[in-house]
């Protein structure tokens, strides 16, 4: 799976990727997300992801896992994303994820380090 591309990132560019969606696309996201604790989405080729402010760890790990596995369709040439199919794969992933990282070691309740991903409301 490829790595995905860590940069600093703000709530203005998340709006202004929504804002470059044809309208249709912008209110599926919103939908989609709106009792979401993440908002992942493709906006120019380019995977964002907020974070809800209030946000636990165990649904910023389920983020970062939809992220990426928006990653992998944007990196295999794919132009169509199904954003309620990623999401639900992303959603069934996280248990067993989360259940492997605590066998090896890793504390869920707790962040030891947060990426520069913005946090949001909505």
């Amino acid at each position: 799976l490829p790595p995905l591309k860590r940069r600093g990132g703000s709530g203005a560019s998340l709006v202004e990727g929504l804002l470059s969606l044809p309208p249709a696309k912008a209110n599926e996201i919103a939908r989609i997300f709106r009792s979401e604790s993440h908002m992942a989405f493709v906006s120019r080729g380019e995977v964002l992801l907020a974070l809800h402010e209030r946000c636990d760890p165990e649904s910023a790990l389920k983020g970062y896992v939809h992220a990426h596995l928006l990653a992998c369709q944007v990196k295999q040439g794919r132009g169509t994303v199904d954003d309620s199919a990623i999401l639900q794969e992303a959603v069934r992933a996280v248990p067993g994820l989360a259940s492997r990282l605590e066998r090896a070691g890793w504390d869920l309740n707790r962040v030891a380090a947060e990426p520069d991903i913005p946090r949001a409301r909505w």
